[in-house]
């Protein structure tokens, strides 16, 4: 977590990209950054190798376009609901998924038409 906020959003993007898209040949992967001409590439590939071994370490889990681990939320708030859901989960207690936890607090906040 901590150690990606020293790369800029960009920078993490094109490395995430790089990295589901399943490149491990660093030649490839240096090639593919010198063509973005705004992307610092010595920061991509610091932030690209960081990646690696964090999935290396089994810190991070790569899925499959076609898997989803929980339903998108359908709203920015929902975002932010689904945000302080996984922060909320401590190695202790599960407090359930992101898309349980989302479908609860987003049927609390709905208005109440009747008094």
């Amino acid at each position: 977590g901590a150690d990606f906020l020293v790369f800029r959003p960009s920078e993490i993007a094109a490395s995430v990209a790089l990295a589901a898209f399943g490149e491990r040949n660093t030649s490839v992967v240096e090639r593919a950054t010198t063509t973005c001409k705004y992307i610092n590439k010595e920061r991509v590939l610091r932030c690209y190798e960081l990646i690696q071994d964090k999935i290396a370490m089994g810190t991070i889990v790569l899925k499959s376009a076609g898997s989803s681990m929980f339903s998108v939320p359908q709203s920015p708030i929902g975002v932010l609901d689904a945000a302080a859901c996984l922060s909320q989960q401590s190695d202790d207690t599960a407090v359930g998924s992101p898309a349980t936890c989302y479908q609860a607090s987003s049927a609390s906040k709905r208005r109440r038409i009747g008094r």
